[in-house]
This record gives C-alpha cells, sequence and structure tokens, in this order.
C-alpha cells in the first residue's frame, strides 16, 4: 500500500519558516498556511493520477463544498502544478521549494539518497493499493494460485517493502525505514468507484478553478 504524503526541505524550513513560528505540517490543513504561498507545489490532476487522488481526498474528507473551498485556498500557496506526482519531490530535495505533494515511498526513496528532506504523512490520507489476481480461464490457473500465494508470503512481503518502500498489509511485516507504523496511518474514506466515475467532472473544475 502506498500512501500520499507531503515532502519537506528541512534546511529550508528551519531558515525561513521555523524562525516565523510556522510548525511542520502534519495535516492537510496546516498547507494553508500563507507562509507557504509560493512554497509549495503539487501535480495536476489532470496529468498524474496522485495529483488526482490528492484532489478526490479532499473532497472525500471534507464533503464537496467545503473540499472545493480547501482546494481554492491552497491554489493561492501553490507556486504550480507539476505534470507528475515525482516532480515536487526533486524540485523541494534540491531546494527549491519548501514543501510539496507526493507519494511518500517516493519521498522515503530520495530522502535515502542524502537530500535534506523528510517524509510527513498527514491525517486523512489517500492511498493506493498494488493488487494481484488470477486470470480467469488461464491456461496456468494451478500455477497462477502458487504464484499468489507466494507473493502473499512474508519474505516476499519484506522484499517488496524493502524495494519499493510501500506498506506492506501484513501486520507481521515492518513499515518501511523512515516510514511511520501502518497502524498509525490515519486513512480518509476514499471511495474508489467514486473517484473513478466523478474524475472528468472533477478535473475540468479544477482546471476552470486554477486557470483564472
Amino acid at each position: 500500500m502506498g500512501v500520499l504524503g507531503i515532502v519537506l526541505n528541512k534546511d529550508r524550513f528551519q531558515k525561513e519558516l521555523a524562525p516565523k513560528g510556522v510548525k511542520e505540517p502534519t495535516t492537510w490543513d496546516d498547507l494553508l498556511d500563507p507562509a507557504y504561498k509560493g512554497l509549495f507545489l503539487t501535480s495536476n490532476p489532470a496529468t498524474a493520477g496522485g495529483g488526482y487522488i490528492f484532489v478526490a481526498d479532499q473532497l472525500f474528507r471534507l464533503g464537496e463544498e467545503k473540499g472545493w473551498d480547501y482546494l481554492k485556498k491552497l491554489h493561492t500557496n501553490v507556486h504550480h502544478y507539476t505534470p507528475a506526482a515525482g516532480d515536487g519531490i526533486t524540485l523541494t530535495a534540491t531546494g527549491e521549494f519548501v514543501a510539496a505533494m507526493s507519494w511518500a515511498h517516493d519521498i522515503v526513496k530520495s530522502a535515502q539518497k542524502g537530500y535534506p528532506i523528510k517524509v510527513i504523512v498527514p491525517e486523512q490520507t489517500a492511498f493506493e493499493i498494488g493488487g494481484a489476481g488470477i486470470v480467469k480461464g488461464g491456461a496456468n490457473t494451478e500455477n497462477a494460485k502458487k504464484f499468489v500465494d507466494w507473493l502473499l508470503t512474508k519474505p516476499i512481503g519484506e522484499m517488496n517493502t524493502k524495494m519499493s518502500n510501500r506498506y506492506s498489509v501484513r501486520k507481521d511485516v515492518a513499515p518501511p525505514e523512515g516510514m511511520i507504523k501502518i497502524e498509525d496511518v490515519k486513512l480518509a474514506n476514499y471511495d474508489r468507484d467514486k473517484a473513478s466515475q466523478m474524475k472528468a467532472d472533477v478535473v475540468k473544475k479544477f482546471t476552470e478553478m486554477t486557470s483564472k
């Protein structure tokens, strides 16, 4: 399981925002602080899956009216919307911006390379699940079942977590290095079916809102 998070440039934050009394963000709402104006990035929901999931997350956790109000207010702090979710990590890691929204596992990957950044997993964040399935009527169904059973074992869960920095949904597999425990992650009530159905309308409305 992957979750959305905030990437924070520790050096710039300590030099520029901490002296103003700004505390490190722990919620999505903290990013509405005017101190982040022009210093925050997120991705375009029309081009980035993570960008759309972030927008939908706000609508699910706050309700449609308050969610759109949040996105409108956040827009005043956003420097620009990047084409891909990972772009914000690179630009924050190199010190061009103080904070950005992206996938937590990708933030951890960059942090492990020595960049002065950290990952923050806000309350009521959205998530993705990497699933595995068996094709009905396939020629090797029994082998497919064995393969899926193998995928779900603890050793492979640990290998997957180590390689991808994503959470295992097995409770006996430790969280990725640098990430909080999975039981401490507070997920939003994210309706995947509804998110898919409303995507075209949401992207259209978001594009119109941010182009004014």
